[in-house]
Formats: C-alpha cells, structure tokens, sequence
C-alpha cells in the first residue's frame, strides 16, 4: 500500500512537470515574434542615428572648409 502512494505522487510530479513544459514551450513562438519586433526596432533606431551622425559629420566638414586655415601656433 506504501508502494502505491509514492507512484501516486511519482506519477502527480511527471504530470506536473509535463504541464509546466507544455506551458512553457507553447510560448516560445510569441516570445520569438515579440523578439523579432524587438530587433527591428533597434536596427531602425540604429540606422536613424547613424543618418543623423552622418549628417552632422557633413555639417561640420562644411563648416570647416568654409572657415579660413589657421595655424595651430597663431592664439
């Protein structure tokens, strides 16, 4: 009778961590599609201030050229 209870609960713990493990892996599929919304966000947040950089790399360049030369040693 002794034997009985423990396969009881054996078999109560196998079930129980088969639900948790179904439960578990039926979400991964949301979780990727959460992550692939997630990447695009970020690499569009990337190329936004790699233009943004860029742009304001061509400013200064502009305003360097239209700046006269000097010599480091004039004050």
């Amino acid at each position: 009778m002794e034997t009985a209870g423990w396969a009881t609960v054996a078999v109560g713990m196998i079930a129980s961590v088969a639900f948790v493990l179904k439960y578990v892996l039926d979400q991964v599929p949301a979780i990727c599609q959460q992550a692939v919304v997630a990447i695009k966000a970020i690499r569009e947040a990337r190329e936004a201030l790699r233009t943004d950089e860029a742009r304001e790399g061509l400013r200064e360049s502009e305003v360097r050229k239209a700046l006269p030369e000097t010599d480091g040693d004039q004050k």
